[in-house]
């Protein structure tokens, strides 16, 4: 059996200088001071534990359950020339659990078969001072299917489907329009076939693989400019 927990505490300030320009580069307009500054204070505790076979047995195998609680406050400050041009104080929770586990059959002396698959559940809150409030849900699931074989005594051949995920979030800011705020969780489909090899004593080695992926709902960290001429 293996326990693994974790806890973290982090204070995360990011200022920037909002208008994008100096004085000089806004000639008549300026002078022109617009800065953004945000302030995030987020905490984390998550619990691992999982239960394995001895390494020695025919059909190696791994249960598992995983927890993890998120909470963050923020909060964003943009100022013009001095005064508070808009502000937004937010409330974000997360708390997410899993069950997952894996099975590994030695099909022949130079073949072994792997599968893998985990299920898992998000829960959500989310507020805002802007009166946004959010509490989505979300059910994902990813699995694994490996065939791997050796060829020859330093050379391994294999195989292998599988399907992963991301949990959805949320876009944070004053500016974001509301029907942005929410994201969804991203799926990715994939198929690989490889060739991995090692020589002179292990000190080379090598490998090869054909690969194929396709994602749905990619999450992608942007930038956009909302209203024309306003920077």
């Amino acid at each position: 059996m293996r326990s693994v927990s974790a806890v973290a505490d982090s204070q995360i300030d990011y200022a920037f200088d909002g208008d994008w320009g100096n004085d000089v580069a806004w000639g008549e307009n300026g002078p022109y001071d617009f800065t953004s500054e945000f302030a995030r204070q987020r905490r984390s505790l998550s619990q691992d534990i999982r239960l394995s076979s001895a390494p020695t047995s025919l059909l190696d195998w791994t249960v598992g359950a995983y927890a993890l609680r998120l909470t963050e406050e923020g909060t964003q400050l943009d100022r013009y020339n001095g005064d508070t041009f808009r502000d937004l104080s937010s409330d974000y929770r997360a708390v997410n659990t899993a069950l997952y586990g894996e099975l590994s059959y030695d099909w022949r002396a130079d073949t072994t078969v792997s599968l893998g698959a985990r299920a898992e559940r998000r829960q959500a809150q989310y507020r805002d001072s802007d009166g946004e409030a959010l509490a989505p849900t979300e059910s994902l699931w990813g699995a694994s299917a490996t065939l791997r074989r050796a060829w020859g005594p330093q050379r391994t051949v294999y195989a292998t489907v599988g399907r992963g995920y991301k949990a959805g979030g949320f876009n944070i800011g004053a500016a974001i329009p509301l029907a942005e705020r929410e994201y969804t969780a991203e799926y990715l489909d994939s198929a690989e076939v490889g060739l991995r090899t090692s020589g002179l004593e292990g000190r080379l080695s090598g490998s090869v693989a054909v690969f194929w992926m396709e994602r749905r709902d990619q999450q992608v960290e942007s930038s956009t400019q909302l209203v024309l001429g306003d920077p």
